[in-house]
């Protein structure tokens, strides 16, 4: 599995340059703007929790499907691929979410402890979440079939957490208990979980 690891990492690195440009673009821009710009450091998360999907699609537009049974892995080692792969792309983008928190403290004082706290939690679980209903779709429907259903899942949740960003970060928004915020993460990796299960069990019995 090491193997089709590399192999998924390589493939991004060669093909979704323009996602890290992206990624620090939206980093810079969320450290040098003020008040509620402190949003785009968000997006780095979301970013990277989406290229996942862009090794699946990747891989179907190429044949690599067929050719992999082909192998010695197991249709569970291919699932498992991506959703490791998935998972260090989400640590990746939430390294440089932090490292942007730090540069906003920095060049403005501080980012408001609340803020941060928001980013910190709504960052990883969105992105397990978005990649946990994604990938069983790209594993049954495939990547031209699924991508519909994949770009409305990143407007719909783009929208919502921009909503529930800003409601928060508002002076008369609502507020949250502090559980909500250690609670949000470990549900998206509990749904990243059990998607991971799921997918299994769809690639298994999928005709390639």
């Amino acid at each position: 599995m090491k193997g089709l690891v590399t192999k998924d990492l390589l493939v991004l690195w060669k093909t979704s340059r323009i996602y890290l440009f992206l990624i620090l673009l939206f980093c810079a821009m969320g450290c040098i703007g003020e008040k509620t710009s402190w949003t785009f450091l968000f997006y780095p998360v979301l970013l990277s929790g989406t290229l996942a999907v862009s090794a699946a699609s990747y891989d179907e537009r190429s044949r690599w499907l067929r050719y992999s049974t082909s192998l010695p892995c197991t249709r569970g080692q291919a699932v498992a691929a991506k959703y490791v792969v998935g998972l260090v792309c989400t640590v990746f983008g939430y390294a440089v979410m932090l490292l942007g928190i730090l540069a906003a403290q920095i060049i403005h004082g501080r980012l408001p402890g609340e803020e941060a706290l928001i980013l910190l939690a709504i960052g990883p679980a969105v992105a397990f979440l978005l990649d946990g209903v994604m990938l069983p779709l790209i594993f049954w429907l495939g990547t031209e079939k699924g991508r519909v259903a994949y770009i409305f899942a990143i407007i719909v949740v783009s929208a919502l957490v921009g909503f529930f960003v800003f409601a928060l970060a508002s002076p008369e928004g609502i507020a949250l208990p502090r559980a909500a915020y250690f609670l949000a993460p470990l549900c998206g990796a509990a749904v990243y979980g059990a998607s991971w299960g799921i997918s299994t069990a769809i690639y298994r019995r999928k005709e390639l």
